[in-house]
């Protein structure tokens, strides 16, 4: 089994992580449709093998992963290994990707079907699914010109979002959260933060709110949209920061 010394060239590296975990998701398999493979000025398979760089002939080795085959089974696990560069090769054909950095199956895989998340050295997040790597490979590997595999990064997802109407949409599941919604009362002031690599926009404001008793006390939330809706809102008050949605 190769020996691969570098982080940036790790499958299912310790030190990528896939940030399913962390805000809700919702049903995002459906991959967002970009430009055909060309547009990368990609030609042949050896150029392909030279933007996917050492990654393309690594495989993992089970013993060192029984928590991810307890969870999606090791026939999936085998197929994965089987199809990883193929993932990769989605990704590198991209001419939003500038070049392989590392892959690694997400939380969202399943033993019937397995997503890997591909990161680019340009910080760009890419999801591709089996059926976009079968295509890749029909098309590079089995010569198949019919076959097309072609995706847009994460942060394709939030082009073009209006910052106004996703403060605005925050804004008014968090006024819903409250005990008097009528005494929601948001600082002129607030932060937009866009986060490429997930495809989600954060936004942080402080408010003043009257409790049960009517007493008006200060509050700030953290809300998280995805380019089409809020998947998350949590509140900092009396409590401390908590989940208020969904």
């Amino acid at each position: 089994m190769k020996t691969i010394l570098s982080c940036s060239v790790i499958f299912m590296a310790a030190c990528s992580s896939d940030p399913d975990g962390l805000p809700a998701q919702g049903d995002e398999d459906s991959p967002v449709i970009e430009t055909v493979a060309e547009r990368a000025g990609i030609r042949s398979l050896d150029e392909l093998k030279i933007k996917v760089g050492s990654s393309w002939d690594w495989t993992a080795n089970p013993e060192g992963y029984p928590q991810l085959i307890a969870r999606i089974g090791r026939p999936a696990f085998d197929r994965s290994n089987e199809m990883i560069r193929w993932a990769l090769a989605v990704a590198a054909e991209s001419p939003r990707c500038d070049r392989v950095d590392y892959g690694d199956v997400s939380d969202r895989a399943t033993s019937d079907r397995i997503v890997w998340f591909v990161d680019c050295t340009n910080a760009e997040r890419f999801y591709i699914d089996e059926e976009q790597a079968r295509a890749a490979r029909a098309k590079w590997e089995l010569e198949d010109e019919d076959a097309v595999a072609v995706a847009a990064p994460e942060s394709a997802r939030i082009e073009g979002a209006n910052e106004a109407e996703v403060a605005s949409a925050c804004d008014r599941i968090v006024r819903s959260s409250l005990r008097l919604p009528e005494s929601f009362d948001p600082a002129w002031s607030l932060n937009v933060r866009r986060i490429p690599t997930v495809g989600r926009i954060e936004v942080t404001r402080t408010f003043q709110a009257s409790n049960a008793a009517g007493v008006e006390l200060p509050s700030a939330y953290r809300c998280l949209h995805d380019g089409q809706k809020v998947i998350e809102v949590s509140l900092n008050d009396v409590a401390g920061w908590h989940v208020v949605y969904p």
